[in-house]
């Protein structure tokens, strides 16, 4: 699912991208395209953005604002009259700035920053410098939304009604819950009447089934003028996200699953022309890849190019293949749907003994290493008397 968080350039990798992080904090934080970011962005800069977590890592679906954000703490103040009487005080919401209290854990008691420390342990990344397959195969995440919808819902709100829509915009229900802790919290030090929380949350609710429907509408309008160019999953977790009961969103609904359709379709084919394009062109690990991250679940292969990729990988492992890269091709071998197909015709002699350590390893997974190794192949599992057997 998608979310919205603020991120800061933190340096250049390469002439196309920057490394980023959240701002104030150590992770999250990852690689992102610099097409997605405005003309003269540099490292500094703060975004506000929309992420989403994959297989891959987090990829940066849209940049909220076209404006960079400065630095400064430009805490914004919304007053709230409860009634128009003297003796009541006005209720105070202040966005609560986060910034700072993460800047903190993150320096020493002198000020400077701490150095990182990253203990995670690192991902297993195969070199893609040269592979413009992998490169074409990603559509580009960036969707720019205009959100006209929610603009015109925020302006016929009523003056009590804006500060807490705003809140709801930000961060839904827990942003409005925290502004108004905050607020307490101050009125108490202060001697201050503390909000009436319960109000100010039963206007929210009200509010935020209106305010979630003009998001939709507009982020579905951004998608279907991005048409085959939005993300798969921005479609998709549209579609999951909108309301089937709503009468006014149908047409929209007819037209995202319609691009759906057609989008997916779209993959699934131009992935399965990748396939094909690898195995004949002997780059087995590429196609080995490309067959474990297929585009859409309902992604099917037929007989033909599946035996022309088992064949490819058969022909690679028959030849004269370096230790590492044989090893590299067996643990792709071992977590594909090809392993009890692929026959493994040697295992290349390597003085660290690392070739053999991986066949063992991973002989149970692949039949056709186990004599390689001496070993027995295991028999098959046995069958119940109450399982029906069909013969072909």
């Amino acid at each position: 699912m998608a979310y919205r968080i603020e991120i800061e350039l933190t340096s250049i990798k390469d002439d196309k991208s920057f490394t980023w992080r959240r701002l104030g904090a150590k992770q999250p934080k990852g690689i992102a395209d610099k097409s997605i970011f405005q003309p003269g962005a540099k490292v500094g800069d703060i975004y506000k953005v929309e992420i989403e977590q994959s297989m891959d890592g987090i990829d940066i679906l849209a940049v909220i604002d076209d404006k960079k954000k400065s630095q400064t703490n430009n805490a914004q103040t919304i007053e709230i009259g409860i009634k128009r009487d003297k003796t009541i005080p006005k209720v105070t919401l202040t966005p609560a700035d986060t910034r700072h209290s993460k800047d903190s854990r993150s320096k020493d008691s002198n000020g400077s920053r701490k150095p990182r420390t990253d203990t995670r342990v690192p991902r297993r990344n195969f070199d893609r410098s040269n592979d413009k397959t992998h490169s074409e195969k990603r559509r580009p995440t960036f969707l720019k939304v205009n959100w006209i919808n929610t603009d015109s819902l925020m302006q016929s709100l009523s003056l009590q009604e804006k500060p807490i829509a705003e809140f709801l915009v930000k961060g839904g229900m827990p942003a409005v819950r925290a502004a108004i802790k905050k607020q307490n919290d101050e009125a108490k030090a202060n001697n201050l009447p503390e909000v009436a929380e319960a109000a100010l949350v039963s206007i929210a609710e009200k509010l935020l089934p209106q305010i979630r429907k003009a998001q939709w509408q507009d982020r579905a309008t951004a998608a279907l003028e991005a048409g085959s160019k939005c993300p798969i999953r921005e479609l998709k977790s549209l579609l999951a996200a909108a309301d089937l009961k709503d009468d006014s969103l149908k047409d929209q609904l007819h037209s995202l699953k319609t691009l759906v359709k057609s989008v997916t379709e779209e993959q699934i084919s131009q992935w399965k022309s990748n396939l094909a394009e690898q195995a004949s062109s002997g780059d087995v690990k590429v196609a080995l890849e490309l067959l474990a991250t297929p585009p859409d679940r309902s992604a099917k292969i037929e007989a033909s190019l599946l035996e022309t990729v088992v064949n490819a990988v058969n022909a690679k492992l028959a030849s004269e293949v370096e230790p590492d890269q044989w090893i590299e091709i067996v643990e792709l071998i071992a977590s594909s749907s090809l392993r009890t197909k692929v026959n493994v015709a040697k295992i290349p002699f390597d003085a660290t003994g690392a070739t053999v350590a991986c066949a063992k390893k991973y002989s149970g997974f692949i039949p056709s290493l186990a004599p390689l190794l001496g070993l027995k192949i295991p028999p098959p599992p046995r069958i119940s008397k109450s399982t029906l057997i069909i013969s072909q």
